[in-house]
């Protein structure tokens, strides 16, 4: 292999890398907002009544 194709591969990896973090990072964000909004009708349905 060359230098060059070395490079490619390298740079294809880091997008896969990048993709998969960009991935886990807006499901983890969408759990969390989830996980408040419940916990935000919970409190606001106690503070209601």
């Amino acid at each position: 292999m060359n230098k060059v194709q070395k490079n490619f591969l390298a740079e294809k990896s880091l997008i896969k890398r990048i993709k998969n973090f960009t991935l886990n990072f807006l499901i983890a964000i969408v759990w969390l907002v989830k996980s408040m909004a419940k916990y935000l009708k919970k409190y606001l349905h106690i503070k209601s009544k």
